[in-house]
């Protein structure tokens, strides 16, 4: 087979699979979309269809699981969390500013026992660095980080503060 008939073939499945794609996400109810989110393997391969669509028209599907998507993108396995970071930055930033602080906290409250632990924090504060919203990254840092009895944690504070408060934990210790 020549080079010229596999990079046609190649151009038709890619064209066939967005179209497939895109009718199942504008088509699956919100049944079926949550049940693929519920195992690792579908949900990984539902994250790619979202990041794979996103200049298409489902900006409506993408905000109708925004809270999941975030999940996966602080707590997921690290397919999960490449995908959900595409979609994420793709999101406008208004929404973002909007509804990610509340998205992050939901997640932190009630997806997981331990609030204290190292890797979610940590996905957090990569994430809002990643997306450069300073003000809730700084925010977190203080309100979460800083103030953690958790050594690791504290870490965290120190490694994405960039000095700009290095007294704060010193006289937020004092207090207490």
């Amino acid at each position: 087979m020549n080079e010229q008939i596999r990079w046609e073939i190649v151009q038709e499945k890619q064209s066939s699979y967005f179209s497939e794609a895109y009718d199942y996400l504008k088509k699956a109810s919100k049944e079926e979309i949550e049940l693929r989110f519920s195992t690792v393997d579908s949900s990984c391969v539902l994250l790619s269809l979202f990041g794979s669509l996103l200049y298409s028209d489902i900006k409506n599907e993408v905000s109708d699981y925004f809270e999941r998507i975030v999940y996966y993108a602080i707590d997921g396995n690290p397919t999960q969390i490449i995908w959900a970071r595409k979609i994420i930055v793709s999101i406008d930033r208004d929404f973002l500013e909007k509804n990610l602080p509340d998205a992050i906290l939901n997640n932190i409250y009630s997806k997981n026992e331990n609030n204290d632990q190292y890797y979610l924090y940590l996905n957090i504060v990569s994430l809002l660095n990643f997306l450069q919203l300073k003000d809730f990254l700084n925010t977190f840092l203080v309100t979460f980080c800083m103030r953690s009895s958790n050594p690791d944690i504290l870490e965290i504070y120190e490694d994405y503060s960039y000095g700009k408060q290095p007294n704060k934990r010193r006289e937020l210790e004092n207090e207490g």
